[in-house]
């Protein structure tokens, strides 16, 4: 028996899905480093380049304009405690996001692009929040219709397009557990 088949049984999962898991965390890791990266980048280079411009207009509705963010998503507060919450309720979503996609890699190892995506975003607000008070630095100003803005970072944007992404998965998953009334776990198990 081989390291991989047995490392496979100890865990409980075929060969097939733990070489697919493998290559997952590897996929998930690659893709949440570059996110985060790419979105303290930017947030560097708004920092920086933003304040001596004021608005910039892109298009009709999307531009740019750097606030701080001192909330929760969406700028909400929970008063004193707000930065303190929002560590310990990002930390919470990251694993939990990291245990999954260890799991749904088990069943498609490309499953964890989207999954990265979510951890990238989030370890880039993550950092933003853990780096200051200054608050966690949002630039992309989107125009409603109202006239009134929404104002957003590429965490945000990278966290939500990971989001989409993860629909056609869990339609796939959902097909092929209706197939033949089967449960992840014997997934897990080719």
């Amino acid at each position: 028996m081989t390291t991989t088949a047995r490392l496979a049984n100890r865990v409980g999962v075929g060969p097939r899905a733990l070489e697919s898991m493998r290559r997952g965390v590897w996929i998930f890791f690659a893709v949440t480093i570059a996110g985060a990266a790419f979105d303290l980048f930017t947030k560097w280079w708004a920092v920086e380049r933003l304040p001596k411009l004021g608005l910039v207009t892109l298009t009709e509705r999307l531009g740019l304009l750097l606030v701080f963010n001192h909330g929760t998503a969406g700028g909400y507060s929970v008063g004193e405690h707000t930065m303190l919450f929002n560590i310990i309720v990002m930390s919470l979503v990251l694993v939990a996001v990291t245990l999954c996609n260890i799991m749904l890699s088990g069943i498609d190892a490309w499953s964890a692009v989207p999954m990265g995506m979510i951890a990238g975003g989030g370890w880039g607000n993550l950092a933003s929040v853990v780096a200051g008070p200054t608050g966690v630095p949002d630039f992309l100003a989107w125009q409603r219709d109202s006239g009134s803005m929404v104002i957003f970072n590429v965490a945000d944007v990278v966290l939500w397009f990971g989001c989409a992404l993860l629909i056609p998965i869990g339609i796939r998953l959902a097909r092929l557990l209706q197939g033949d009334q089967r449960d992840v776990r014997s997934l897990l198990r080719l």
